[in-house]
């Protein structure tokens, strides 16, 4: 699969061909309109369609309220759009533009914002969906999908407005080569440092916050990591070894009695022989917001996630 999005111009150019869109539009009056009339039958309700000779102009549902309606219509490029308007409560508006081959979702529309509403999701049919947050400056994405051969992957994309002045982008594809082939000095230099200690110990990984990388041939996972330490002096023991590498503190936990060193978010690389971790991540009921412990090879490879003590081998 290709990201949609091959260059900065395109996401520029899809919302500058919504920009004739008013999204606090009021639906205009009907007469002269040719009205009809059709059940739907999934949600019990009817749908009155209203026509210019054969061009369909309002779709209002019935039953969801006076505000919930769609007007067809075109983009500025003359694409057919619709453009779909209901409210959620007094001062909570949405608007739905949908095309074609993709659709943007306008959530709790407010000129204060500037992009014209808190948030915008921007869905394409491959069911990869973008964020564009409400001061306009980043577009993000995280979203799972199964390529041909039903493997799972991850698609993660940044576009910043606003870089120079110029339009900036992060295209984080994870099909494509972004697997380092050694893992950054500063868990390499944590682990030697593990090694010298020799201080049984456990490792966190803060799952519920993390990011998640995989191409053809090997994953990686980039999270929140804590050490931790049956006593205060093997956390200082620790920090000795790592005074020339990085500064951290040493913490109490007070809820089981060890002794915690964070160390930050953390890249390491997964074993090739670990072919379920990314599949074990995704699908585990616990997995949110959920500590594990995971055991390395000597190379700093992941080679297990499970509850216990950390291993090298």
């Amino acid at each position: 699969m290709l990201d949609i999005f091959t260059e900065s111009a395109e996401i520029k150019s899809i919302l500058k061909d919504c920009k004739n869109v008013d999204l606090n539009m009021k639906m205009g009056s009907v007469s002269g309109l040719k009205k009809e009339t059709k059940e739907d039958e999934a949600t019990a309700t009817s749908i009155d369609y209203y026509y210019s000779g054969e061009t369909l102009v309002y779709a209002v549902y019935n039953g969801y309220g006076e505000n919930t309606w769609v007007h067809y219509t075109t983009s500025k490029s003359g694409k057919n759009i619709e453009v779909h308007y209901w409210d959620e409560g007094k001062d909570f508006k949405n608007c739905k533009i949908k095309f074609e081959d993709y659709e943007l979702f306008f959530s709790n529309v407010n000129e204060k914002y500037k992009t014209g509403a808190e948030f915008i999701y921007v869905t394409f049919k491959d069911n990869i969906t973008y964020t564009i947050l409400a001061d306009g400056n980043y577009f993000v994405s995280s979203a799972y999908y199964k390529d041909e051969n039903n493997d799972l992957h991850k698609y993660r994309y940044e576009y910043n407005f606003e870089e120079d002045g110029k339009p900036y982008e992060m295209d984080i594809v994870v099909l494509k080569s972004i697997f380092p082939d050694k893992p950054n000095e500063k868990i390499r230099s944590v682990l030697d440092a593990v090694l010298t200690a020799k201080t049984p110990m456990s490792v966190e990984i803060l799952i519920g916050n993390h990011e998640l990388y995989r191409n053809e041939k090997a994953s990686a996972i980039f999270a929140e990591t804590t050490l931790v330490f049956a006593t205060k002096k093997q956390a200082e023991k620790f920090l000795k070894a790592t005074d020339k590498v990085e500064t951290f503190t040493v913490e109490e936990n007070y809820d089981d009695g060890n002794f915690i060193v964070k160390i930050g978010k953390v890249f390491f690389p997964i074993s090739a022989s670990f072919d379920s971790f990314f599949e074990k991540l995704i699908y585990e009921e616990d997995v949110d917001n959920y500590y594990k412990t995971i055991e390395f090879s000597n190379t700093y490879e992941i080679i297990v996630i499970s509850p216990g003590t950390l291993h090298f081998h």
